[in-house]
């Protein structure tokens, strides 16, 4: 094969390996040539942009696809070629790229070839987030232990890494900074959960995300160039957030990087604390891998907001580090509606990673409402205090079964059950209904905007496997339409084993957006059609 055109980035990176990146670099042709002949394609142009990797368009019996050459092992900082492959085996497409082709010992792959990137369309930043945030989740699974390095691994080597290349490097950020890092790697590194854990990108970053066109006139976004690591999907946001250096430096950089945070932290759902701490992390350590690199312009512009007033304050002061709303607690909250008894509850307390909450008897040290006062508690009281007792717990799944939109939910039922008999003023179905509906709706949203409860991590609603007939239900409808992660269903028969199905179907939850206010939700559940039930419920049996 003729000689190749290698981007100057990638000659930097191939440099930097010494004598091992010369022989990759006089081996490239031959590679590529072996290659063309065994896959059976023919090479197009090369792609501009990589560091780690040459990348080339190609055709493989006319599908557009991109060949990858991963350089030698040996730059600190580049994740493994097999880490990759390995990422990209278990995510198995959607969201991240299709692996058509791999061959380890030449470190090489074949793509499909997709489209512009995240970074090229010229979005606005939080439209750009919000793309970012959605496709990450999208990967987010769980992986059995030992497939790719843990998220607690990858803090301990970032706090090695970053105190070593800043003394080496002649210390081109604050020391305050450099602190920073090592306390919030820690930290992260102590937070491991591996029953929490998920296959995350690890460098998800906007040039990471690409558009892949539909013949039909619209367009997905699909992962590539994936680290590999198992971790919380806080790192993962974190990375994304990594970016973005002209809008941090242009204004007040520690106000507009937390502004960041507190909107990813919304858009998910995820800790809005560790998003930051994986984001500050990432910018340090980014900063002086590129300086290391010899991307002495890039690298300052990465390691310059670190080093600003404002930006050591938050970084080092937890007093001075408010990004609200956030979830805090480290447990997922599910809250239980639907057909199940006591014994359900008993047989999942038998786990050591779930627990129940369930409001205190006598609502000690709890705020009273006026009903409560009166003499007569409010629908949303009893869920907001089991849901209030959830949040001190530490198990991995707190159950409650308990909600406070559960009159919301049985007013809601009753406006639709449209039964001739109780046609009147007073029976479901009835002129009075909608009435009812509005009245319970109006007293949660005001609890809600009164801070007196926020919604559960998930709702699960447990219905009998052979249902025989479909009913409106608020969870299943409006709620499931909103937001389909965060409502789960589960089949479950009276059987000794119905706890161990509940378990599975909890290990199954899977990340996605965060709930929208409140009042979205009731107005979503205003305008559903509850007749469209039937065929979604159907599909349980």
């Amino acid at each position: 094969m003729d000689a190749v055109a290698v981007p100057q980035r990638l000659r930097i990176s191939a440099s930097a390996l010494g004598p091992a990146g010369s022989r990759w670099l006089d081996d490239l042709p031959d590679i590529l040539a072996s290659l063309a002949a065994d896959w059976s394609v023919a090479y197009g142009r090369p792609l501009d942009g990589g560091s780690a990797a040459y990348v080339i368009e190609a055709a493989a019996g006319g599908r557009p696809v991109i060949v990858k050459v991963a350089l030698p092992p040996g730059v600190d900082g580049f994740s493994p070629f097999e880490q990759e492959l390995e990422a990209l085996r278990l995510a198995g497409g959607d969201p991240y790229a299709e692996l058509i082709q791999h061959d380890v010992s030449r470190r090489s792959m074949m793509l499909e070839r997709l489209g512009p990137s995240l970074a090229s369309l010229g979005w606005p930043r939080g439209r750009q987030l919000a793309t970012a945030a959605s496709t990450l989740a999208g990967g987010w699974r769980p992986v059995a232990a030992g497939r790719l390095p843990t998220g607690a691994e990858k803090a301990e080597w970032l706090a090695d890494f970053v105190a070593r290349e800043w003394a080496d490097l002649g210390r081109p950020c604050s020391p305050a900074a450099v602190q920073a890092v090592i306390d919030y790697a820690t930290e992260r590194a102590a937070a491991f959960d591996p029953q929490r854990a998920v296959l995350i990108h690890g460098d998800g970053h906007a040039g990471n995300i690409l558009q892949k066109p539909d013949p039909g006139g619209g367009a997905s976004f699909r992962l590539i160039d994936p680290e590999g690591l198992t971790s919380e999907p806080a790192h993962d946001l974190g990375v994304a957030l990594r970016d973005g250096n002209e809008e941090l430096l242009a204004g007040d950089t520690a106000q507009a990087a937390v502004q960041r945070c507190r909107s990813m932290a919304l858009l998910t759902g995820v800790d809005g604390a560790a998003i930051w701490q994986w984001a500050f992390i990432e910018r340090v350590s980014t900063g002086l891998f590129l300086l290391r690199l010899g991307h002495r312009q890039e690298a300052r512009q990465y390691l310059a907001p670190t080093g600003s007033p404002g930006c050591a304050t938050h970084a080092h002061d937890r007093r001075g580090l408010r990004i609200e709303p956030m979830r805090r607690e480290s447990s997922t909250v599910v809250v239980v509606v639907g057909e199940f008894g006591d014994g359900l509850l008993a047989g999942l307390t038998q786990s050591p990673n779930v627990s129940v909450a369930r409001a205190p008897d006598d609502a000690a040290g709890q705020p009273a409402s006026q009903e409560a006062a009166a003499g007569q508690r409010p629908g949303w009281e009893a869920g907001a205090l089991a849901l209030r007792e959830a949040v001190r717990r530490r198990s991995t799944y707190v159950i409650v079964p308990d909600d406070p939109l559960a009159e919301v939910a049985a007013a809601w039922r009753a406006m639709w059950e449209l039964l001739g008999e109780s046609g009147g003023s007073g029976g479901p179905g009835g002129p009075g209904a909608a009435a009812r509906f509005e009245e319970r709706a109006a007293e949660a949203l005001a609890a809600w905007r009164d801070k007196r409860f926020e919604l559960p991590d998930y709702y699960l609603v447990v219905v009998p496997p052979l249902q025989a007939a479909a009913s409106p239900d608020l969870y299943l409808g409006p709620l499931r339409s909103v937001r389909p992660r965060r409502v789960a269903v589960a089949g479950v028969a009276e059987s000794a084993g119905q706890a161990g199905q509940l378990l599975d179907t909890l290990r199954s939850l899977e990340h996605g957006p965060w709930w929208p206010p409140l009042d979205e939700l009731l107005d979503a559940a205003r305008h559903f059609y509850a007749g469209g039930l039937a065929e979604t419920q159907g599909a349980l049996a």
